[in-house]
């Protein structure tokens, strides 16, 4: 904690991950979910671990098309924490694009920043369908715009 996230990173691994196994229950709840939502969470650090337990990965490849992630990213940059520090250390850019390689065959819908509309070509070629909305959290209106975005998906 003293060095928080001023260091340079040269990877990132999941210890104990091989021996982890999904509950049946999860991975149940996942198989018969309407859509599945990826928060704007840190990939690395708060899907990662999720993605890295054989079995989790697998079953979001098979429901990809009911997949939804909310970029964590805006342009080149992190909204917040060390995402594109993280990102870069597992070898993806720190980049809508990155985010697309990172969430490649996972990931059927993804839900960018308005200003980065421009961004929507490169995802299509990922197989992602591109919708956008403030991604930006910093009011309950920006929260209630983003959660009807959602639902108009679904």
């Amino acid at each position: 904690m003293k060095l928080r996230t001023n260091v340079a990173v040269k990877e990132v691994e999941f210890v104990g991950s091989q021996d982890a196994s999904p509950s049946k229950r999860a991975m149940e709840a996942l198989q018969n979910a309407t859509k599945i939502i990826i928060g704007p969470s840190n990939p690395i650090t708060s899907i990662g671990p999720i993605l890295s337990i054989a079995g989790y990965r697998e079953m979001l490849r098979r429901c990809q098309s009911k997949v939804i992630a909310i970029a964590p990213i805006i342009g080149t940059k992190a909204v917040s924490g060390p995402t594109s520090k993280l990102m870069e250390a597992m070898g993806f850019s720190s980049s809508i694009e990155g985010l697309a390689k990172y969430y490649e065959n996972l990931v059927g819908m993804m839900i960018l920043h308005e200003t980065d509309r421009d961004q929507g070509k490169a995802l299509a070629s990922y197989g992602i369908e591109v919708h956008y909305s403030d991604i930006l959290l910093d009011s309950q209106q920006k929260k209630i715009n983003l959660a009807q975005t959602i639902l108009d998906m679904i």
